[in-house]
C-alpha cells in the first residue's frame, strides 16, 4: 500500500534476516489474535520463563538499613 511512498527496494523484506529478527516474526505471527473486531498481538520482549537472581543477601540489609532511617527520621520528626 505504501511502498510507493520511498524509493526502497520491493524485495527489501525478503532480504536476509538475522536469527533474532526471525524468532520475532515467528512469535508475532504466531501470537496475533483478534479480540472484540481488533488485533492483539503478545508483547515480544515478555518472556514466559523469567527467572530472577536471588539477591536476598543484598537487599534485606538494604531494607533494614532502610527502615532504620526512617525509623530515626520520623522520631525527629515527632521530638519537634
Amino acid at each position: 500500500m505504501f511502498n510507493h511512498d520511498f524509493c526502497e527496494d520491493e524485495n527489501e523484506d525478503d532480504l536476509a534476516l538475522s536469527m533474532e529478527d526471525k524468532q520475532f516474526m515467528k512469535l508475532m505471527k504466531e501470537s496475533i489474535t483478534k479480540v472484540d473486531n481488533h488485533y492483539q498481538l503478545r508483547l515480544p520482549w515478555k518472556s514466559t520463563n523469567v527467572s530472577f537472581p536471588n539477591n536476598h543477601v543484598i537487599t534485606i540489609p538494604k531494607l533494614e538499613l532502610s527502615a532504620a532511617t526512617a525509623a530515626v527520621k520520623l522520631a525527629k520528626m515527632i521530638r519537634k
